[in-house]
C-alpha cells in the first residue's frame, strides 16, 4: 500500500504509465464512501478481472474526500473510476468524461438519502430536529448532502440558523456510528450503505425520511482513453452478470450487475443542484 498526495492507492496489476506513453495501465479512482478495507474487499477482485478483460493493468486509487477524487479526473491523475452524481454534473464537461455504466443493486439502478435519528430518540417530525446536531459524510455528497439539504429546507429547516452543531464526518458509515453513539441526534447518508451496516448498529438507528429514487452515480472515464478502450471497458461492465464467475464477483460487491449510463440520467440532478444554490444561507 502507497499513500501519495492524500490518495492511497493499491497496485492491483503492473505499474502505472510514464508520462507522454500509451496507455499501460488504467487508473481506477473511488470517492470516500465507507471505510477503505470494505472498498476494497468489494472491488479489488472486480478490477482484477477488468484487468483481464480490457488487457491492460488496473490500479484503484481511493480518495480521502470526494473532492479528491474531483481534482484527480481533473489533473488526469485517474482514469476509470465512480463518481457520485453530484461530482459528475459538476465536472463532467470539463473533465471530459464520459459515462460508462451505473451500478444496479438488488436489481435496481436508484437508491435514496436517508436521514437517521436513534432507535430510542424522541424525534417523530421535522420539527423535533431544531436544535439538534446534524452529521454529514461530505459536503459533495449527493444522498448524504445534496438530498438530505432540499429535504430539510422543503420542512423549513436551514442549517446555520437551525442547528445546534453540524459534523462533516467522512463517510457515510462514520455518519451512521455518529448517530449510534450518540454525537450526532441526525445524520445523513445512502441508503444502501445503511442497509450494509452490521445488525447491531442498524439496531440502534431508524430511517426519520427518504429522499426520492436517484440514480447511482456512473462509472466514467476519460474521453482520451479512445473509442476501443472505452468500449472495451464499458463492455466488461455491462457483461460481467453473464457467467457464473462473474455473478460470484458481483456477490462480493454487493450488486447485481450494471446498467448502461448516459449524461442525459444526470438531468435530474443538475436540477437539484441548482435548487440547492438559489438559496444560500
Amino acid at each position: 500500500m502507497l499513500t501519495t498526495g492524500g490518495f492511497v492507492l493499491l497496485a492491483l496489476a503492473g505499474v502505472l504509465p510514464s508520462a507522454g506513453a500509451a496507455v499501460a495501465a488504467l487508473r481506477f479512482g473511488h470517492p470516500a464512501i465507507e471505510d477503505p478495507t470494505v472498498t476494497l474487499g468489494k472491488y479489488q477482485k472486480v478490477l482484477d478481472a477488468m484487468a483481464e478483460y480490457v488487457g491492460v493493468p488496473v490500479a484503484l486509487v481511493q480518495s480521502d474526500t470526494y473532492a479528491e477524487v474531483v481534482t484527480a479526473f481533473e489533473r488526469g491523475a485517474v482514469d476509470v473510476g465512480i463518481l457520485n452524481a453530484f461530482s459528475y454534473v459538476e465536472i463532467a464537461g470539463r473533465a471530459r468524461l464520459v459515462p460508462l455504466v451505473r451500478r444496479v443493486r438488488a436489481g435496481r439502478d436508484t437508491y435514496q438519502g436517508y436521514l437517521i435519528v436513534r432507535h430510542d430518540d424522541a424525534v417523530a417530525r421535522y420539527e423535533d430536529l431544531r436544535g439538534k446536531a446534524i452529521a454529514f459524510p461530505d459536503a459533495r455528497s449527493t444522498t448524504g448532502y445534496l438530498l438530505p439539504r432540499l429535504m430539510l429546507r422543503r420542512h423549513g429547516l436551514e442549517l446555520t440558523r437551525d442547528f445546534r452543531q453540524v459534523l462533516f464526518v467522512g463517510k457515510h458509515d462514520s455518519t451512521a456510528l455518529a448517530v449510534a453513539n450518540g454525537t450526532a441526534d441526525v445524520g445523513a447518508m445512502a441508503s444502501y450503505i445503511f442497509e450494509d451496516l452490521e445488525s447491531a448498529i442498524r439496531a440502534k438507528l431508524r430511517v426519520l425520511d427518504r429522499s426520492e429514487p436517484i440514480p447511482f452515480g456512473p462509472i466514467v472515464a476519460r474521453s482520451g482513453l479512445g473509442e476501443a478502450l472505452l468500449g472495451r471497458i464499458r463492455t466488461f461492465f455491462l457483461t460481467l452478470d453473464r457467467t457464473p464467475q462473474g455473478q460470484a464477483l458481483l456477490r462480493e460487491a454487493r450488486l447485481s450487475g450494471f446498467t448502461g449510463a448516459s449524461d442525459h440520467d444526470y438531468r435530474p440532478i443538475r436540477t437539484l443542484v441548482r435548487r440547492l444554490r438559489e438559496a444560500p444561507e
